[in-house]
């Protein structure tokens, strides 16, 4: 049986200098939204995670969506925290 905890995290893609302008503008723009969009603009990179930067996710913070989740040994939910909204 496993016990999963739904956390928020940072993570970090490193930018050359020659884009910060240009990467500055498409977050302005709304254009990257996430670091897959900003690895996908530069054409190249990677993101890692910034360590110790995980917090557990409130029911609040997951609009009521649970945020810790029992499982049986076939992957069955046995329990959530999951409230109706």
């Amino acid at each position: 049986m496993n016990v999963d905890f739904k956390i928020t995290t940072w993570e970090r893609v490193e930018i050359n200098e020659e884009l910060e302008k240009k990467v500055l503008a498409e977050l302005q723009k709304g254009k990257i939204k996430s670091a897959n969009d900003l690895i996908e603009f530069m054409g190249e990179g990677s993101s890692e995670i910034i360590d110790e930067t995980s917090d557990q996710m409130s029911l609040t913070d997951n609009k009521g969506q649970r945020t810790i989740d029992f499982l049986d040994d076939s992957g069955e939910s046995v329990y959530s925290n999951e409230e109706s909204i």
